[in-house]
């Protein structure tokens, strides 16, 4: 009896040295694997980073306040002038508010695990103009920053403030 025994040990000691040789070779397997295709990915992730250029409306509300009061200046004329000769005017609401909605590029990069894109505003002024004050022209590149990677929407109101004109005209 004891020597059946003994025989059933041996026979789960190969079971068990099986059990652990195909576990080892799997696990090389899934090495290799992994080691050969991740720089398929990596180069496919290369290969594939694309650019795009389109046109988008977006809408920009900007809120017109006397800058020595800090209340909302109404009928105040805002103008946006593009680099390309294209012209668009409003008026502040009451509450000073002005929303002007324009044609801008956009462009940007999309690949395998990204995809950002910025608004070109370019030479695109915003001029203020108001009775009593003095006038402003904002850069709109310099007024917004850069747009790449923004995460706030240029949806928000905008505050400007216009210098009263205090000039007294000579005679």
């Amino acid at each position: 009896m004891e020597q059946r025994a003994s025989g059933a040990d041996s026979g789960a000691d190969r079971s068990r040295a099986t059990s652990a040789a195909r576990q080892r070779r799997f696990l090389w397997r899934v090495t290799g694997m992994a080691l050969l295709f991740l720089p398929l990915v990596v180069l496919l992730q290369w290969g594939t980073i694309g650019q795009w250029i389109g046109s988008t409306n977006i809408t920009l509300r900007f809120q017109i306040l006397d800058r020595a009061t800090g209340k909302p200046l109404p009928g105040a004329k805002v103008t946006l002038a593009d680099g390309y000769d294209h012209r668009t005017s409003t008026s502040t609401n009451r509450d000073g508010i002005a929303e002007i909605e324009h044609r801008f590029v956009v462009k940007g990069n999309h690949g395998l695990f990204f995809d950002e894109g910025l608004i070109e505003f370019r030479s695109a002024t915003i001029t203020i103009e108001a009775d009593g004050f003095v006038g402003r022209t904002l850069s709109l590149d310099q007024y917004f920053g850069s747009t790449r990677g923004r995460r706030e929407p240029l949806s928000a109101v905008q505050q400007v403030d216009l210098q009263p004109n205090n000039v007294l005209p000579t005679r």
